[in-house]
């Protein structure tokens, strides 16, 4: 939540490339982070409309985005991307929703990806995910590291 500004850091600093995000202005901190929350998020509509609510990408982007979140065949057998989302995106999975969410972090392009590599992907095999062809993670995640204050 500090990483986030959504609570204040109460010790230390949080560092982004070296910059601290207290000096950094919310909205600028917030368009430069993305998030696949352990409870993802869809609304009732279409899959397009869902991916790109601006309607900013090309089919063929939106279509890149899916195959490389791994949710391209998922897609076709819902319809395309004029495939009917549900409310709240009960029509899938709670894994294919953080897959989604995936897919949408691919499309705007961040500083930094926030997730539970641990729990993405419930319903499938995360490590398939992970190092298929290591294009997403590669980009998204170069290390992971906890460093906790002793």
């Amino acid at each position: 939540m500090g990483l986030f500004k959504m609570v204040p850091v109460s010790e230390g600093r949080v560092l982004i490339d070296g910059i601290d995000i207290a000096r950094v202005p919310h909205e600028t901190l917030r368009s430069h982070l993305s998030i696949i929350p352990q409870e993802p998020v869809m609304f009732f509509g279409t899959i397009r409309e869902n991916l790109d609510p601006k309607r900013i990408f090309s089919n063929e982007e939106l279509w890149a985005a899916l195959e490389e979140a791994q949710l391209k065949d998922v897609v076709i057998a819902a319809g395309g991307l004029d495939g009917a989302v549900t409310e709240e995106g009960s029509n899938f999975s709670s894994g294919q929703r953080q897959l989604f969410c995936l897919a949408r972090s691919l499309l705007h392009p961040s500083k930094l990806l926030v997730l539970d590599v641990g729990r993405i992907v419930e319903d499938g095999n995360p490590s398939e995910l992970k190092t298929r062809d290591g294009s997403i993670f590669s980009k998204l995640l170069k290390q992971c590291e906890h460093q906790f204050a002793t």
